[in-house]
């Protein structure tokens, strides 16, 4: 009867134990802190990155005089890992959308065609779930009758496909759309002003695409003026019912400033053709950081010591941060991104 009793109790023991145990392991697990505590306060607009201008780039092949063609990017994925989160890519209305900058003269890319391109960009994402929304800058390029006669026009008809093309690779439910950000409001201003846009923790892992052409933009959105049921936000002026997104190439804080404050996302330029690099000369790039535009593009996120020192990067050594203008306080720039919420960002 004691052996029984004995048994009893050491079965009963170890039951108590495992439980306690258990009951550590799951306050133990009450106690990790979330990768992204912030993401129910700060919004998309809330955020500073550097971004690459024309991402695909390559050197010419054959030297071209002039330093407007002298830079190259690497891979897009290498990119992503260094922290860029606004990728722009060049295409021409030619079956398949190739990713190039000027036929014949500068058509070097390290992907091609548009899709080939996309699905980088989808591979990446999938395995770095918790990343910041990546900003993806689609620039229509006109034909050039001197370079390339085949080239067409952009039309109604031709956006329609580039717009199935971006849908069918990054798949619906990865996509940060117009339509998701005016939600109910009237039009898509209305919502970004008066409501805003997304927290993170809806955007998170996603991709917000532009149709990087101001000239372009009355075509594109015929019949659809707060871009309903397209995939991509264009450059609009402030009070158009599309306006969101505001390309502003030369930095400017008041003007800039003002447009960040009403709840647009602006991109700006650090430099353009060249210039900055070859003098080292980095008053573009301060200017533009300074501004508190949303996108900050560059040509040279790394330097190119065969040309110069000159790199832009932000006042936190990181190719993104907190925005200086409107992000709370408390924003740190560990809450807009890193290393453990990539990959696991719940």
């Amino acid at each position: 009867m004691r052996t029984r009793r004995a048994q009893s109790a050491y079965i009963l023991l170890i039951v108590a134990l495992a439980a306690a145990c258990g009951g550590g392991n799951e306050r133990a697990q009450l106690r990790v802190k979330p990768a992204y505590p912030l993401d129910d306060v700060l919004r998309l607009n809330h955020v500073q990155v550097i971004g690459t201008h024309n991402s695909y780039h390559r050197r010419p092949s054959v030297e071209i005089p002039g330093a407007w063609t002298d830079y190259a990017h690497p891979p897009l994925a290498e990119q992503l890992d260094a922290g860029v989160r606004s990728i722009e890519l060049d295409v021409a209305n030619v079956p398949q959308f190739p990713v190039q900058h000027d036929p014949f003269v500068d058509d070097r890319s390290n992907c091609t065609p548009l899709a080939t391109c996309l699905g980088e960009l989808e591979e990446w994402s999938d395995a770095h779930p918790g990343h910041l929304p990546i900003f993806v800058l689609i620039e229509a390029k006109d034909p050039s009758f001197l370079f390339d006669p085949v080239r067409d026009e952009w039309d109604l008809r031709a956006f329609d496909r580039l717009d199935t093309v971006i849908r069918s690779a990054m798949g619906p439910d990865n996509l940060v759309t117009p339509d998701d950000v005016r939600g109910d409001a009237l039009t898509l201003r209305n919502a970004v002003v008066h409501r805003g846009w997304p927290r993170l923790e809806d955007v998170r892992g996603k991709f917000v695409f532009v149709l990087n052409r101001i000239a372009l933009r009355r075509l594109y959105v015929v019949g659809h003026p707060s871009l309903e049921g397209r995939p991509m936000f264009v450059p609009a002026y402030e009070n158009a019912p599309s306006a969101a997104f505001i390309e502003h190439d030369q930095p400017s804080r008041s003007a800039i400033g003002d447009l960040v404050d009403k709840g647009f996302i602006v991109r700006t330029r650090a430099d353009a053709d060249g210039r900055e690099v070859e003098a080292e000369d980095y008053r573009r790039s301060r200017a533009a950081i300074e501004s508190g535009a949303q996108i900050v593009s560059t040509d040279y996120l790394v330097p190119d010591l065969s040309i110069s020192e000159y790199q832009v990067v932000l006042p936190n050594d990181r190719p993104m941060r907190c925005n200086p203008l409107n992000a709370p306080t408390r924003c740190r720039s560990s809450d807009i991104e890193n290393a453990r919420g990539l990959r696991r960002p719940h």
